[in-house]
């Protein structure tokens, strides 16, 4: 493989990484989340967990109003600000990784006109 393949099949072996990491990472906080519910399930009776599930019940009419009341205007700008960050950081790394692609198909169409002529 030429240099420029191997740069690719790199990012490429990165991304599918980082894609199989972010999947075995969510598998396990779901099942830690599942053991979390079955011992809190196990330890507080039914009826003290159905008054205090709509802290955490987004489903739940109460869970909102909540969220929207004055106090949690400053969770929400926190949750904003980070999911802002969030979504800078993945527009950065979308256009370093446009970059690459232009780069390697730049060298890509150099090699074939070297090739033809």
């Amino acid at each position: 493989f030429r240099e420029v393949d191997r740069i690719l099949i790199n990012d490429i072996a990165a991304m599918l990484g980082a894609n199989i990491y972010c999947k075995r990472m969510r598998q396990s906080s779901d099942r830690s989340n599942k053991v979390a519910r079955e011992m809190l399930h196990s330890m507080i009776p039914a009826k003290v967990i159905e008054k205090i599930e709509c802290f955490w019940d987004v489903k739940s009419e109460e869970y909102w109003r909540r969220r929207s009341s004055v106090g949690s205007t400053t969770s929400q700008t926190y949750f904003e600000s980070n999911t802002s960050s969030l979504h800078s950081s993945y527009i950065e790394r979308a256009d370093e990784m446009n970059s690459k692609i232009h780069f390697l198909n730049e060298m890509n169409r150099t090699n074939h006109d070297y090739d033809d002529g």
